[in-house]
């Protein structure tokens, strides 16, 4: 699984908001659900297909009408009605959500790992991964193993994957989807940002 996140971000990131690509034309299929397009991209995300991947296999619910819903996202400090697929597909935006402020995927990118390596679980919009407790994370906790995920508290919740490679002691080194630019990197983080791990030895 592990191999599978990395794979995700080496040599450069699968998804990346770093590179664009055209919008081709003749490929918006009229919404079904919601309210009149407002606002369209000008530039589709460097690997939107594979982040559309993510949510089709990783996300309870997500169908082929999912992606022709509309919703609210804030896109230049101004709310506009977007698809869902073009939330994926713009360049700095994200499927819409309740708040304007749009989904992350974090979760979904490693949840969606855990499946490449069987197993049994899935995203729920909101989370935890379907099948697993939360454990808290603290002083007097045992220390996760590579492959779990990690959960970083703060005004943004993040979750990641941690790997074996040794970052310090103040420091777990994790692959982390929806990351800078929206991509894929690995990197330190705090161990004291910390607050929550889902074990894959919950699901043994």
């Amino acid at each position: 699984m592990l191999k599978v996140a990395l794979a995700e971000a080496l040599p450069v990131s699968n998804v990346s908001d770093k590179l664009s690509l055209p919008v081709l034309p003749g490929v918006f299929d009229p919404p079904i659900f919601g309210k009149e397009v407002t606002k369209s991209p000008k530039a589709w995300r460097f690997g939107w297909p594979r982040l559309k991947q993510y949510y089709d296999e990783a996300v309870i619910g997500v169908n082929p009408n999912f992606w022709r819903q509309t919703g609210k996202l804030k896109v230049a400090e101004v709310m506009e009605t977007i698809r869902f697929l073009d939330g994926v597909r713009g360049v700095n935006w994200r499927v819409p959500d309740a708040t304007g402020n749009g989904l992350q995927w974090c979760g979904i990118f490693a949840t969606w790992c855990w499946m490449q390596a069987g197993v049994p679980t899935k995203w729920p919009f909101g989370g935890p991964p379907v099948g697993i407790k939360k454990r808290a994370f603290g002083p007097q906790s045992a220390l996760p193993k590579p492959g779990d995920m990690l959960v970083q508290g703060g005004n943004l919740v993040h979750h990641s994957l941690l790997l074996p490679d040794d970052a310090g002691g103040k420091n777990f080194l994790v692959v982390n989807g929806n990351s800078d630019f929206q991509g894929i990197t690995i990197k330190p983080i705090a161990r004291s940002s910390v607050v929550a791990v889902y074990s894959l030895e919950d699901f043994q």
